[in-house]
C-alpha cells in the first residue's frame, strides 16, 4: 500500500504543485453493521481517516491516483501495534456484542456490583476480576461489555472462552508458531469466559500455569494488564496456586447470583 507522502509526491510529479487531500469516506465501504475496533490502524478520532488507517486521494477521475488506497500518515505500523491488532482480531465478539456499552447494559441489581468491580479494575489498568456462579445471570455479558468498551476506545482487548483459547494455542503449535502464547500473556485486557470447561490434561494444566501465572505477575509486580475471568466454579474448585491468586485481596472475586436471564428473556 502506498503512503500518503509517496502519493502526494507522485501526484505533484505528474500534475504539478497541486495537492490532493485524504477523503474520509472509508466508512461508506464497510459492510452494514461493521464497527471500528482496535486494530483499524488509527484511533477513531484521527482527523484524517477517522480510524481506518487509509483513505483515497481527492483527485480527478483521470488521475492515476484516483481510487487508490493511501495509507494515513498517522497510522501506527509499529510491531507492538501490529501484535495488538492481531490479538484484537481474535476477540470472539459478535457484531451485536461489539456494540455493548455500560450505559445500555441491562439494569438488573445482581449485576451492579460485577459491573462496578470490572470498571474499577479497567480504570486502574491492572488487576484481576473473577466472576463465578450458576449459568445465566449475566457474567458473560459483563465481560463482553468490558471488552467492547475497550475496543471502542482503541485499547487492545480480547474476549474468548477458555476452550477456544486452548484451541487457538493448539493451532499455533501445529503451525510451529512459538509466539502465540506470549501474545496471550501480554495483551492489555484479556477476558476469559468459561474457565474450567475444558478437559483437564497435563498440557492444559501447563498452559494454565504459563498463561495465568505470568499475567498474575504482570499485575502484581508491574501493575499492568487486566485479566477478567468468568466461570461456573468457585475458586476452591481449582488447585491451590490458582485458587490463591483468584482470591488475592488486591483483586475482585465475586459470586454473581441472580435469575437466569436466558429464561427471563423467553
Amino acid at each position: 500500500m502506498q503512503t500518503l507522502a509517496d502519493a502526494l509526491l507522485e501526484y505533484r510529479r505528474i500534475h504539478g504543485p497541486q495537492t490532493g487531500s485524504l477523503v474520509r469516506d472509508w466508512r461508506e465501504t464497510l459492510p452494514k453493521g461493521s464497527l471500528w475496533q482496535a486494530g483499524s490502524k488509527c484511533r477513531p478520532d484521527c482527523p484524517r481517516c477517522l480510524g481506518a488507517g487509509w483513505g483515497r486521494m481527492d483527485v480527478p477521475t483521470w488521475s492515476p491516483l484516483f481510487g487508490r488506497a493511501i495509507e494515513c500518515p498517522n497510522a501506527d505500523n509499529s510491531l507492538a501495534y501490529q501484535q495488538s491488532h492481531d490479538m484484537a482480531e481474535r476477540s470472539r465478539l459478535s457484531l451485536t456484542a461489539l456494540g455493548y456499552r455500560w450505559t445500555t447494559m441491562l439494569h438488573v441489581s445482581h449485576l451492579n456490583e460485577a459491573k462496578r468491580v470490572v470498571q474499577e479494575t479497567l480504570d486502574r489498568q491492572w488487576g484481576w476480576v473473577y466472576l463465578w456462579g450458576e449459568p445465566g445471570p449475566g457474567k458473560t455479558h459483563v465481560l463482553q461489555t468490558a471488552v467492547a468498551e475497550c475496543l471502542s476506545a482503541g485499547q487492545p482487548a480480547v474476549y474468548i472462552t477458555w476452550p477456544d483459547l486452548l484451541d487457538d494455542l493448539r493451532h499455533a503449535i501445529s503451525r510451529e508458531d512459538d509466539t502465540r502464547l506470549e501474545q496471550w500473556r501480554e495483551v492489555g485486557v484479556l477476558a476469559i469466559d468459561e474457565l474450567g470447561r475444558a478437559k483437564e490434561t497435563e498440557w492444559t494444566s501447563e498452559v494454565e500455569l504459563k498463561l495465568l501465572d505470568h499475567r498474575y505477575a504482570l499485575s502484581t509486580a508491574e501493575r499492568r494488564t487486566v485479566t477478567l475471568i468468568a466461570s461456573n466454579d468457585a475458586p476452591s474448585a481449582y488447585n491451590s496456586w490458582l485458587a490463591s491468586r483468584l482470591t488475592d485481596a488486591r483483586f475482585a472475586c465475586l459470586e454473581v447470583k441472580g435469575l437466569d436471564m436466558r429464561k427471563a428473556m423467553r
